[in-house]
């Protein structure tokens, strides 16, 4: 079963308060067929989900095809917007984003996804079909995003990917390259990310409570933390850590004061930042890194303990 939204003029879907349990073929948000030309208007196909499962096979947003009388864009705000606050999203074989076929002088459409809760399970790659110039984005503020081993976006056609906070697992791949974060909140990695790319944190915090591969470089800047915890075969595990002035490293399984664990690297530099540790007398409840090759420090950087509760006297191991 195909749902069209937005064919041809504005319609969308709000389930945010209702529980919905569908099962399709298509998920096609803006189709619009334009030989004669027309008008486009904001929030053309949009769908909020706030509960229940969408299972389908293809998701395409924003399809737009014009004849030889271009169409006349009348806005450049979000055209097929799928936005979740709860609920499951399962995508089966496809997920395409603004298939545009234009001609001379057509205002190109953007589609969004917002991810505030609930779980996406994505079994394919996210794509961008059309012009690169497209200015498409996916935004996880919320919820759980599992792209099975796939990629989001590619390094011809990007598509804008906000980390701001919730869980990003199993990605191979950001646009060909690595994950960045560079917004407030705190954003957990978990499962197995295949990509070999950097990693950037330069705002909010990444909690890696999944695995990076161990050539991979995870570069923690002003304004950024890492955090994670895990096994330290294949959980709680990253490449070669470079901690720099203004970063944070705080291992722990939530990124906060109280939440101990350990995080493994195959290497570590510290040229500057802070290193913040849980300290407790009970097994268990200190933090630890643990590095499997070298750890350098390079440049002035600061030890923080953390004590939930007064100080206790005692030994601590804090790098391995």
């Amino acid at each position: 079963l195909p749902i069209s939204l937005g064919t041809p003029a504005s319609s969308g879907m709000n389930l945010g308060t209702h529980t919905v349990d569908m099962m399709l073929g298509t998920l096609q948000f803006e189709n619009l067929n334009a030989n004669n030309g027309g008008s486009l208007n904001a929030s053309i196909g949009t769908m909020t989900l706030g509960g229940g499962t969408v299972n389908v096979n293809n998701v395409a947003m924003t399809t737009k095809t014009s004849g030889s009388t271009p169409i006349n864009g009348a806005g450049t705000a979000s055209f097929g917007t799928f936005t979740m606050n709860g609920g499951n999203l399962i995508v089966n074989s496809s997920f395409v984003m603004t298939n545009v076929n234009t001609s001379a002088g057509t205002t190109l459409l953007n589609s969004g996804f917002n991810l505030n809760g609930g779980t996406a399970t994505i079994n394919s790659d996210i794509t961008e079909i059309g012009s690169s110039a497209a200015n498409n984005f996916i935004t996880l503020g919320g919820g759980t995003l599992n792209m099975l081993g796939h990629n989001i976006g590619s390094a011809a056609n990007p598509i804008t990917f906000n980390a701001n906070s919730g869980t990003l697992a199993n990605v191979a791949g950001i646009n060909g390259g690595g994950l960045t974060k560079s917004t407030a909140g705190t954003l957990f990695l978990s499962g197995v990310n295949t990509y070999t790319a950097d990693t950037n944190v330069g705002s909010g915090m990444l909690v890696v409570n999944g695995s990076l591969p161990s050539t991979s470089n995870v570069n923690i800047t002003s304004g950024g933390a890492l955090g994670g915890n895990g096994n330290g075969t294949t959980t709680g595990v990253v490449g070669n850590i470079s901690l720099q002035t203004g970063g944070e490293l705080q291992p722990g399984a939530t990124g906060a004061d109280g939440s101990a664990g350990t995080l493994t690297a195959s290497n570590l530099t510290v040229s500057g930042g802070d290193l913040r540790f849980d300290l407790s007398g009970t097994a268990g409840g200190t933090d630890r890194v643990t590095v499997n090759g070298n750890a350098s420090f390079t440049g002035a950087s600061t030890i923080t303990p953390i004590f939930q509760g007064p100080a206790q006297n005692g030994t601590y191991t804090l790098l391995t």
